[in-house]
């Protein structure tokens, strides 16, 4: 059995979480005139892939790994993104790669930090914030 990629030339953003939170850093220190009522696109263009291109990436440290491609899937949309605006604006670009990404997964997996995911909800799980 392997795993099925749905609608695999379809691009999408990608950025590590510890990016998302540098920007949402950045942005909560910035100027109000800055950031007051603007959207900026999180990530950067070296982080704009396919899904068959991170599938490909995967591969390269997963050899025996059994992919096949589908097309029709739920959520054909396709999203190239530009990030100039947020790095214009706020001087922000990645730090963490779609490589590094995928190799901190693997390794995760590897060192089994997720075989009890099921009896640790307090600890993979969403949480509920309150102020």
């Amino acid at each position: 059995r392997g795993m099925e990629v749905y609608d695999p030339d379809t691009w999408r953003p990608y950025c590590h979480v510890k990016d998302f939170a540098r920007l949402i850093e950045i942005v909560l220190e910035s100027n109000k005139e800055t950031v007051s009522k603007q959207i900026f696109n999180a990530g950067g263009e070296e982080n704009n892939a396919t899904k068959r291109m991170i599938t490909e990436r995967i591969l390269e440290h997963v050899p025996n790994g059994k992919v096949s491609y589908r097309e029709h899937g739920n959520d054909p949309r396709n999203y190239r993104v530009n990030f100039s605006k947020v790095n214009e604006k706020l001087g922000f670009s990645p730090a963490f790669s779609i490589d590094y990404g995928i190799k901190e997964i693997i390794k995760a997996i590897d060192s089994r930090i997720f075989l009890n995911v099921e009896h640790q909800k307090d600890f993979f799980g969403n949480y509920n914030i309150e102020f």
